[in-house]
């Protein structure tokens, strides 16, 4: 069953190798793709339960940077185009080599957030996050 953790938990876990807070001189636009589920044993049945729960971390994940000021989060709404015929053209965007610097430059933003779950078994869970720099689609911050 895959669950939300509690709102700061899951930020500690993304901020905690990066860097603190107060340490932050400007703030620089991210925009998060959203989260996708890999899933060892599928079960269609689940599939709508496992949708939502992804959607309520990618919202506890989008409302935790912007009260915490880490980033300035970026609408994807600009972006949804764009996400949608990668979206099309590939399994997973996480896997997508040059998928975040199209996704930026549609939104406008410095950095692009790609979320995974990989879902292993009904016990085992793995939440990946991977922030790309736009302008050099280098990986910036790996956690997971």
């Amino acid at each position: 069953m895959l669950r939300t953790l509690s709102g700061g938990a899951f930020l500690s876990l993304l901020c905690g190798a990066s860097h603190a807070v107060g340490d932050v001189p400007a703030l620089r636009s991210i925009t998060l793709v959203g989260f996708e589920l890999t899933d060892d044993h599928p079960d269609p049945q689940r599939d709508a339960d496992h949708r939502r729960r992804l959607d309520a971390l990618d919202r506890q994940l989008r409302e935790g940077l912007t009260q915490l000021g880490l980033y300035r989060v970026v609408d994807a709404a600009r972006a949804q185009p764009v996400i949608g015929k990668l979206a099309s053209e590939h399994a997973f965007l996480y896997r997508c080599e040059g998928c975040a610097q199209a996704i930026g430059q549609a939104a406008n933003s410095e950095l692009v957030l790609v979320g995974w779950v990989q879902r292993v078994s009904e016990l085992i869970l793995n939440i990946n996050v991977e922030v790309r720099e736009v302008a050099t689609d280098r990986i910036v911050l790996s956690k997971s």
